[in-house]
């Protein structure tokens, strides 16, 4: 079968041959219409979900195959970023009956990372033992109590460090949702070890670090708060103002954050058996707070 992915021309065949499967865009958006990345997943009564069958993928869309499309095929849109959310509530359903030629979700909602980072949940133990699985733990027992105890005294420069120590080989791994969700704790927690070690006021439910970047599809430091991080880095550490890593949380900057000169990072290296036991499930759990 030769599949036609330009959607005009796809949607000229079909006329023509009713058994061929059919294309259907699916627009993904914020309530304000900023373009999200999303899975999308398709139901057709009786058979169980799966993941759609993507033909074509650009800004805020998909186009994906659908072999019929009526009231008994279901869709529905999956943010891949931690920190989205769908706003969905008795007026607004979870699926979607599949619509011709087009279908839109645009219930998105950005939620402040915060949010997760703040959650008590990230202070205990059991749930880094869940989150870090049996091998980690079988390898250093002491791990998730590590973690969890960061997180409670809130020693924003070993919270940043490890997060940065586990993120690289969660990504190298592929689970790339899993290394952003960490990569965006080690900025928001270096940004605030940042305002600490500056003698300024930290409120750790603060939801004004970081904010979504469309083309990275995950969250990073805001411009004003990256500023701060630069001046810092240039009064306190010494940094040339022309510094090729200015802004960024580099080893010398993490260390000099509280808790950061007080932690073993190659301890949070974790191995590929490791890797391979991660439950990122549980850390796409902590994103979604009552809206």
């Amino acid at each position: 079968m030769v599949i036609v992915q330009v959607l005009g021309s796809w949607t000229e065949v079909h006329a023509k041959n009713k058994s061929l499967p059919k294309a259907i865009k699916v627009v993904t958006v914020t309530e304000d219409g900023g373009f999200i990345r999303a899975k999308i997943r398709i139901k057709s009564f009786p058979d169980p979900e799966k993941d759609a069958y993507v033909l074509r993928d650009g800004q805020g869309f998909k186009v994906i195959s659908v072999d019929k499309c009526d009231d008994l095929v279901s869709i529905s849109a999956v943010p891949e970023t931690v920190g989205i959310v769908r706003k969905t509530a008795d007026n607004v359903p979870d699926w979607l009956a599949c619509k011709e030629p087009e279908l839109t979700f645009n219930d998105f909602v950005i939620v402040p990372l915060t949010v997760s980072i703040s959650n008590p949940e990230l202070m205990q133990t059991e749930f880094w033992s869940k989150t870090l699985g049996a091998t980690a733990v079988k390898f250093d027992p002491k791990l998730p109590q590590n973690i969890a105890d960061a997180f409670a005294k809130q020693e924003y420069g070993k919270i940043s460090i490890i997060a940065t120590e586990l993120e690289r080989p969660i990504r190298a791994a592929g689970k790339v949702g899993e290394a952003n969700f960490l990569y965006s704790i080690a900025i928001d927690a270096g940004a605030r070890g940042v305002l600490a070690s500056a003698g300024k006021p930290v409120d750790p439910t603060t939801t004004d670090i970081l904010e979504y970047s469309p083309d990275n599809n995950r969250f990073e430091l805001k411009t004003g708060v990256k500023s701060m991080v630069k001046d810092y880095q240039i009064k306190n550490l010494g940094f040339a103002a022309d510094t090729k890593n200015l802004g960024k949380f580099t080893w010398q900057t993490m260390k000099s954050l509280p808790g950061g000169d007080d932690v073993y990072a190659p301890q949070y290296q974790l191995r590929p058996d490791a890797v391979a036991n991660f439950d990122g499930q549980l850390l796409q759990k902590l994103r979604a707070p009552e809206l």
